[in-house]
């Protein structure tokens, strides 16, 4: 079973993410409301990463996974016209990104691809 880190400082977010993720996939799903709780979710070794582009020092985030050796898929979940948002992120290593309001297709696109 696919291990899933929602790293999401909205409530609203982690909670769309969750009913769409489980309409669809079976997983196990892990959170974090901030980027010192999602380094500690680490440990639990997710396989993929959802990761809100708002939340507090998201950058030391990413950052951390990849400076660590962590090969884990990261998602941003961002707001449509935020093209230097992910610009930056991309450089930092993000593999791709969710647009708000959430299109559960979309999602679905992304996990299956995933979930191979």
């Amino acid at each position: 079973m696919k291990k899933i880190l929602i790293a999401a400082s909205n409530d609203n977010d982690r909670k769309l993410l969750t009913y769409y993720i489980k309409k669809y996939f079976v997983a196990e799903l892990i959170f974090a409301n901030n980027a010192n709780s999602a380094i500690n979710m680490l440990t639990l070794e997710p396989d993929i990463i959802f990761y809100d582009s708002y939340m507090e020092e998201g950058e030391v985030f990413i950052n951390y996974c990849k400076k660590d050796g962590y090969d884990i898929p990261i998602i941003a979940i961002t707001s449509l016209n935020e093209v230097d948002i992910m610009e930056k992120l991309y450089s930092l290593g993000v593999m791709s990104y969710l647009a708000k309001p959430f299109n559960s297709f979309h999602l679905y696109e992304k996990l299956e691809e995933l979930f191979k």
